[in-house]
């Protein structure tokens, strides 16, 4: 239901301004295009809150992008902050399975050229040798149930997790994504945001309140402080290794068996014409010999001195000594 209501409504402008704040100047004048850093010290300034937030049941929609079978996500619409709409040449979707299967290794779901290794302050867009699918999120209070669960709710919209660690007594938590692409689509669209904390968020009213803590449980509970989320350092749990190495076993696996799909249906019309390419065919101009026949290898090849005149022909045969006297049967 829900992909046949995108499909039938344009996409809404989320802003209807200019596109986000300017970007902080970072020091150094020269800039590495393959590490992705500049020299000397990385700049790391305090996380801005974000002034607007994607909404996925009211932004979603067809754009002039979709139509024309881009597989590239608007990195403003992630943001909530895009002032096209439907005229963006650009997708306003969550990225599933289709999307991600069409985004290359070396780019992010947003188009963005991935690099080699990761910033020193894991932010950025991230390595094209890492999995890239486990989020840091800092920010957070200490461990309670209802922070646990608003991770789980409000990151959980944006894909499938497949864990959520919370660290009790560090304030911060990592979130794995099942596709790279939900990663780097949450990262986006949680990145200086706020967790609301309780059983119904969306009723939440910070300005009435006026307060960040409520003694009622139940009604509207606390938010959290700006969120500061960045790529996952890798787990070094042996468990966790092996997983890893597992799935991308899998993953190896699923791509060669979609590989020999792949060749086998580019066969099939051969096939249909008459044409046999079979691995261990043999074509009929040469037809297998049985063990105990000996070939003769002046037949198998035709005589091609008779094109050019002045030069006696001579057949291989007499070339080469025949040697299968040597060896009896």
């Amino acid at each position: 239901k829900k992909s046949l209501r995108m499909a039938d409504r344009p996409a809404r402008k989320q802003s209807a301004g200019s596109i986000g704040p300017a970007k902080r100047k970072k020091p150094g004048t020269e800039y590495n295009i393959w590490y992705h850093k500049t020299p000397g010290k990385d700049y790391r300034g305090p996380t801005e809150p974000a002034t607007s937030r994607v909404h996925l049941n009211r932004d979603e929609g067809w754009t002039k992008g979709e139509k024309a079978g881009s597989s590239t996500v608007c990195l403003h619409f992630a943001r909530g902050a895009c002032n096209k709409g439907a005229e963006c040449q650009y997708l306003h979707r969550l990225p599933d399975e289709k999307i991600a299967a069409r985004c290359p290794l070396t780019n992010d779901i947003f188009g963005r050229d991935r690099h080699r290794d990761n910033k020193s302050d894991m932010g950025g867009v991230g390595s094209f040798e890492k999995p890239s699918q486990t989020l840091y999120v800092g920010g957070l209070p200490g461990y309670s149930k209802e922070a646990e669960d608003a991770v789980r709710r409000e990151f959980g919209e944006f894909g499938k997790l497949e864990r959520v660690y919370y660290l009790k007594d560090k304030g911060c938590c990592f979130v794995r994504y099942k596709l790279r692409a939900c990663a780097e689509f949450a990262k986006e669209a949680m990145i200086g945001q706020h967790l609301t904390l309780g059983n119904n968020p969306r009723k939440a009213s910070a300005k009435k309140m006026g307060k960040k803590k409520v003694e009622r449980r139940g009604a509207v509970a606390a938010t959290t402080g700006t969120l500061n989320i960045r790529w996952a350092h890798d787990d070094p749990n042996p468990r966790t290794v092996r997983m890893e190495a597992n799935r991308r076993r899998s993953q190896l696996e699923a791509k060669l068996t979609q590989h020999i799909r792949q060749q086998v249906r580019v066969q099939a019309p051969q096939h249909a014409a008459g044409i046999h390419v079979a691995p261990n065919h043999v074509p009929p101009s040469h037809p297998a010999f049985p063990p105990n026949v000996q070939p003769n290898l002046a037949s198998a090849y035709p005589d091609t001195s008779s094109q050019y005149p002045g030069v006696p022909s001579q057949q291989p045969s007499s070339q080469y000594p025949n040697t299968s006297s040597q060896y009896p049967n």
